[in-house]
């Protein structure tokens, strides 16, 4: 069995709620990660995470709703090719 321990990654890189898009994105690359623990600066406290995958959803879906059920209602109504053209 796979446990948590044998794919995480331990070298953990932080963001204030403040960080830019582009800084984000910078980080990913450069640690070669795919998620980046938010934390209030003042007090190291966690408040969120932001991934890979939520930053290229929010690049493609701009403020529209997100996730699957968004995705299959876009591509029914004939959208779905916008979203990939943006995410790209």
């Amino acid at each position: 069995m796979t446990l948590a321990q044998d794919v995480m990654t331990t070298s953990i890189v932080t963001v204030g709620p403040d960080a830019p898009f582009g800084e984000m994105v910078r980080l990913l690359l450069e640690h070669r990660i795919s998620a980046l623990l938010v934390v209030d600066p003042g007090s190291d406290r966690l408040l969120g995470i932001v991934t890979e995958a939520d930053l290229l959803a929010k690049q493609a879906y701009g403020s529209r709703p997100m996730g699957d059920l968004a995705l299959m209602w876009e591509e029914s109504a004939g959208w779905g090719s916008e979203w990939v053209t943006r995410a790209l």
